[in-house]
């Protein structure tokens, strides 16, 4: 039996993460209908996850699971969360599914990026271009010593090479700025995804309590790389 892959009019255009999402989805349905979890499931003739909701209900008719799918292919576009969309076609309990486990398994600190700088929200352009000529991955922009937005350091050397100017404001250039809070080093996976969840932020700073009512930032952790971290375990 042969499926064909969701497709839109060409017309239609869609922001890049929408568009990334339905590739996802459609991906997924493909596990959905067409590959058999040979190992433990012989006896059913669809796919990995068709067979794993039989582990829930034997209610489920095709239809009804292509409408579960549909709203989880919406819910991972607009809310950007991959992750949360795969729980729910499940139907499973956060706390009591496998992703959970497997996110309980794992600290924080295993999968945070420690190659950060950080800094002012208003730069010199000589300050500015110091930190362009460094090595990392993100700038933390803080305020009043607390952790505001991460900013890719890629945008700001972008940035540097089409424009003159006497400073640089991070918080005005172009580039994709994700709002972040703060999460302490010894948390897991899942203590983390749940303070992405509840707190509407894209990504978590990192801290180490060195003395009482006192820490510093020792890494950044997003929503990407919780994602990354479940589609390797």
């Amino acid at each position: 039996m042969r499926f064909s892959l969701w497709t839109l009019p060409k017309s239609v255009k869609l922001p890049e993460q929408a568009t990334g999402y339905i590739i996802f989805m459609n991906q997924l349905r493909h596990l959905i209908l067409c590959e058999p979890f040979e190992k433990h499931f012989e006896a059913y003739p669809c796919g990995t996850f068709w067979q794993l909701g039989y582990l829930f209900t034997d209610n489920l008719s095709r239809s009804a699971f292509y409408v579960i799918l549909s709203m989880g292919a919406m819910m991972g576009a607009v809310l950007q969360a991959a992750l949360m969309a795969v729980m729910e076609l499940l139907g499973l309990q956060y706390k009591q599914n496998p992703i959970s486990m497997a996110l309980n398994g794992a600290s924080v600190g295993s999968q945070m990026s420690k190659i950060f700088i950080r800094v002012a929200n208003l730069l010199s352009w000589q300050e500015a271009q110091s930190y362009a000529d460094q090595d990392c991955v993100w700038l933390l922009m803080e305020k009043n010593h607390a952790a505001v937005f991460i900013l890719r350091l890629e945008y700001l050397k972008i940035y540097l090479a089409s424009a003159q100017d006497t400073s640089v404001d991070l918080a005005k250039i172009p580039g994709l700025r994700k709002d972040v809070t703060r999460i302490l080093l010894q948390e897991t996976l899942s203590e983390a995804f749940d303070k992405l969840q509840i707190s509407g932020v894209q990504a978590l700073v990192i801290v180490r309590m060195s003395a009482p009512l006192i820490e510093s930032p020792v890494g950044i952790l997003t929503r990407e790389d919780i994602e990354s971290f479940y589609s390797r375990a």
